[in-house]
């Protein structure tokens, strides 16, 4: 399943976040309009293991810790944090603006059928989601 940055913002319970049209894979990008946006999105999965990849601008972080990270949760599991921040020239960093994004994975296991959450925190003004992809892998 992908669900684009649009999708993203269109949720009323998505708050702090400001939609960036035109721009990123899918034609559009969310990204904080405060310290942290805060992203919360239903869907309808069925129980087993997931890996939900997060497509970014390939941006940099402009902190001096070098972090482009947000927090994920699916469901009331504990948040799983993720950095997508690569060095300049770095071959992650030359692998990102080839391909139009960078990215994160992280694993989710769903306990039972049906509705799911997925919670995201953005951690960093300069982070631009352009989509979500969740693929099940058992």
């Amino acid at each position: 399943k992908i669900i684009t940055a649009a999708d993203l913002y269109k949720n009323t319970n998505t708050t702090g976040a400001r939609l960036l049209p035109g721009i990123g894979i899918s034609g559009a990008g969310i990204t904080s309009n405060e310290f942290a946006a805060r992203i919360f999105y239903e869907l309808n999965l069925t129980a087993g293991s997931y890996e939900i990849v997060v497509k970014c601008l390939p941006t940099f972080a402009m902190e001096k810790e070098k972090q482009l990270t947000y927090n994920i949760a699916l469901n009331n599991e504990t948040a799983k944090s993720v950095n997508v921040h690569a060095e300049a020239e770095s071959a992650i960093w030359k692998e990102n603006v080839l391909q139009g994004f960078s990215q994160g994975t992280s694993q989710h296991v769903v306990d039972k059928d049906g509705s799911s959450i997925i919670k995201m925190v953005l951690k960093n003004k300069n982070l631009v989601i352009s989509q979500i992809e969740i693929y099940k892998t058992r």
